[in-house]
């Protein structure tokens, strides 16, 4: 079972895949933005200290795992891009609350 700075790494390379995908204007502005911050966001993970066993830690990695199978779903059509972008969304913002509680 492949760690939080795996998946963060996996959920970067789907929302990429995702981008290339995208046709919509607005939406790729949207996943680019979502990239930028995954990519912000592990290198500030990696300079940082983290307790797999913190609830933190553990909302993360789910939020992520979710965040990257929406994005496979929605590169083969099962999912939307709107639904992949919300689940990323929610997935950063759950690394951001695992960055406060360890910084």
């Amino acid at each position: 079972m492949p760690g939080l700075g795996r998946q963060l790494l996996a959920t970067l390379k789907d929302v990429n895949a995702l981008l290339e995908d995208t046709n919509d204007k607005n939406r790729k502005a949207e996943l680019e933005q979502q990239a930028s911050k995954l990519v912000k966001q592990i290198s500030e993970l990696v300079e940082k200290t983290l307790n797999e066993a913190d609830q933190e830690y553990k909302d993360a990695e789910k939020g992520l795992k979710d965040a990257s199978k929406t994005c496979k779903e929605a590169v083969k059509g099962l999912q939307s891009v709107a639904e992949a972008i919300e689940k990323v969304a929610d997935a950063i913002s759950l690394v951001e609350k695992l960055i406060a509680a360890v910084g």
